[in-house]
């Protein structure tokens, strides 16, 4: 796989730096901007995300969940469990498609297999294992609040719990907590396993910070 097509791109990174803020100021017009071209020049999947995301929100372009929903197809048809459950997403509310229960269901549950969910919905699709899909999510839960209550030594032990369920969101941020030493003493090289497991279950952004931890050689050998 050609790593710089599909996860890195300057495009790309520009784009979530305007889009959020960091390091420069907030300009949502330039972070569509940036996406676009970084999709166009890169097929460059996290931007095509973030298209769908710009598009379904109002994000520097007008609202069209029509778009939203194409470009979310796209990273489904890529292999991007994020894309996969967004498509669930809206057929569930509406978004962009005609609402589906039957549908919604089934790209969750792809979605699910690649340990991507959202808050409760894949337990509420799913009746086998829906205890273990509850307890995730819950974990996940309990993350977040201690997160909110600036309580980060107990945000990284649920987010550790989660990742120990098989979770590749808690799993990649077990990874981040390391990266940033949040909770947790940093440790570049933990962070560096974390993130690749999180990208061996699919998760996106898994498979985007193992590529920069590559490229800048971080927690792991220079690899260009």
């Amino acid at each position: 796989m050609n790593i710089e097509k599909y996860y890195t791109s300057k495009d790309y990174n520009l784009g979530y730096e305007y889009h959020h803020g960091v390091g420069v100021e907030k300009n949502e017009k330039l972070a569509f901007e940036c996406y676009q071209k970084a999709a166009d020049n890169y097929d460059h999947l996290l931007a095509i995300f973030s298209l769908g995301h710009c598009y379904q929100h109002g994000i520097g372009v007008t609202v069209n969940h029509e778009m939203a929903f194409e470009f979310y197809k796209k990273t489904f048809d890529k292999g991007l469990p994020e894309g996969t459950y967004m498509v669930g997403y809206c057929y569930s509310h509406g978004i962009g498609v005609v609402n589906n229960t039957q549908e919604s269901h089934r790209f969750f549950q792809m979605a699910a297999s690649h340990g991507v969910t959202g808050p409760f919905d894949v337990g509420r699709c799913f009746k086998p294992d829906s205890r273990r899909i509850f307890t995730k999510e819950k974990n996940l839960e309990l993350a977040s609040r201690y997160h909110d209550s600036a309580n980060y030594i107990e945000m990284f032990k649920y987010f550790q719990k989660s990742a120990e369920m098989g979770n590749a969101f808690g799993t990649f941020n077990v990874g981040y907590s390391y990266a940033k030493g949040i909770g947790v003493e940093k440790d570049e090289h933990k962070a560096f396993i974390y993130y690749q497991k999180s990208a061996e279950m699919g998760h996106a952004n898994g498979t985007y910070h193992v590529g920069c931890f590559y490229n800048d050689g971080i927690g792991v050998e220079k690899d260009e």
